[in-house]
Parts: C-alpha cells; structure tokens; sequence
C-alpha cells in the first residue's frame, strides 16, 4: 500500500500545525512537524538565505524518515518547501539555487492550502501578521503554476477539518492512485 502524503501549508498562524495534528489522529497516520520551528525555539538563528537550504534539508530528512518508518495509509505534513521558499524570498529577497530545486523535486498528493480567516495568535517566531493574505495569494499562485493537486481550506476549525477530511477520503477513494 503506498502512502498518501499530504501536506498543510499557508502562511503564519493559519492553523497548519493544528489541522496536521488533528488530520493524523483522525485518520490514525503519521505526521511530520515543522522542522524550522523546532531549530528556530532551540535557539538557533537564520542569518542568511543559505541557512534555509539546510532547513529544508531537514524537512525532507524527517519526513523519509517518517514515511519509511510508518506503515500508515497517509503522512500529513505540517507545512513543505513552498513555505520556506516564499520565506527566503520575503526575508531575503533571494532564494539559493538548491533550495528551489529541492522545493521543485518535492512531491504530494494533496496540498491542503490554509486561509488566514483564523484569528491571529502571536508567539515568539510569527512576525508576519499584517501580510498574512498577500502570502496566501503567493502559496496559491505558486501552486497554480506548478500544477499541484491542492483545496483550500477555510472557516472555523470545524469546517476546516471537515473539509480536509472530505479531501483526503475523496484523494484516498481516486481511482487515479
């Protein structure tokens, strides 16, 4: 049986983690977190863009690792290489050559894409509050261009799950896998 990988991504405080979490004990899966915001709250700092290729590094690192080492029907992933890539644009304004072939190389099944209709709640990493919905717009049209297979995702938390179940047991029910 071959996993279906599914991944959360928008922009800050847009419930990525949350949905991730809530979709794996729903369906008894896997999930892989945010490698950036672990090494980010142990201390660790972004100085430059080439800092957020081994970030991603890591991010594909985990979620072998946890798909090899799994078993289940799906991994939901808590965010991919869209989210640092767009971070390495607006922070540095610059994106190194292998991140963008990472992020190219980097396949799912189903992209789960969060609006920032969700109120905002602040901690020590999130610094983009006030431009939430224009990243949102950069995630979807970047989706759009590469042609993934994504759904947005919106309304209260509820709805969200709802709608992300719906879409993962539609994806788990294709014919096309």
């Amino acid at each position: 049986m071959a996993t279906l990988k599914i991944v959360c991504i928008g922009p800050e405080s847009s419930g990525k983690t949350t949905l991730t979490l809530e979709l794996a004990t729903y369906f008894k899966s896997s999930c892989v977190l945010e490698y950036a915001r672990s090494y980010l709250e142990s201390g660790f700092k972004i100085k430059q863009a080439s800092d957020l290729t081994f970030l991603a590094q890591k991010q594909i690192e985990s979620e072998i690792s946890t798909q090899q080492t799994s078993g289940s029907k799906y991994l939901f992933c808590d965010t991919d290489l869209h989210n640092i890539l767009v971070w390495s644009e607006i922070e540095f304004n610059h994106v190194e050559a292998e991140l963008k072939s990472l992020e190219q190389n980097q396949a799912y099944d189903l992209y789960l894409l969060l609006r920032p209709d969700i109120l905002w709640q602040k901690d020590s990493l999130r610094q983009n509050e006030h431009i939430r919905e224009k990243l949102f717009n950069i995630y979807r049209q970047r989706l759009i261009e590469t042609k993934r297979n994504f759904q947005e995702i919106y309304g209260n938390e509820v709805n969200r799950f709802n709608l992300a179940v719906g879409y993962c047991n539609l994806l788990n029910s294709s014919p096309k896998r």
